[in-house]
């Protein structure tokens, strides 16, 4: 059985399409994000879904009771690997909240999948202040951070869950 020329350039064609539509695997490079030539720019530089962090960022509560503000990010930007922030809760005027419970979760949306490590969140200081150790973004990518603020009250906890998306770049 022969194929004509026309065959073969459709299922070149189908072929083709098929491998466009396999998903990428997760990988990274030992490289940084510069954009040049042999450097190209990080595989979510330009994510529009990417928070720019700004020292002291406030990220609003979904319910708006607590907001988390973002002291510092250390390294900024993330990398690969461990980071460590220091945040502090607040109520809804602003105001340090020294008496909630606080949880952090960091998740890559598109990958379906979180860290294996748990983030070491430290006890809550004099000023509000929390330090949040060995938060593992272990590949390069859009991360979302999910602090989880808990606080105890006569009718109950009151809960909300700020989030912040952020790049970490290969």
């Amino acid at each position: 059985m022969t194929m004509s020329m026309f065959g073969l350039e459709k299922l070149g064609l189908v072929a083709g399409g098929l491998f466009s539509l396999l998903p990428c695997a997760c990988s990274s490079s030992s490289s940084g994000g510069g954009g040049t030539a042999s450097n190209p720019p990080s595989l979510c530089s330009t994510d529009m879904r990417a928070t720019v962090y700004t020292s002291n960022m406030v990220v609003k509560g979904t319910t708006g009771t607590f907001s988390v503000r973002l002291d510092a990010v250390d390294p900024w930007p993330l990398v690969k690997g461990e980071n460590t922030l220091t945040v502090t809760v607040v109520d809804a005027a602003g105001n340090p909240v020294t008496d909630a419970t606080l949880t952090l979760k960091p998740f890559m949306p598109d990958h379906g999948h979180g860290s294996s490590i748990i983030p070491l969140v430290g006890p809550t200081k004099a000023d509000g202040s929390i330090e949040i150790d060995h938060v593992n973004t272990f590949m390069p990518g859009i991360w979302q951070l999910t602090f989880t603020v808990t606080k105890p009250s006569a009718t109950g906890a009151q809960s909300d869950s700020s989030v912040v998306t952020f790049c970490v770049p290969d």
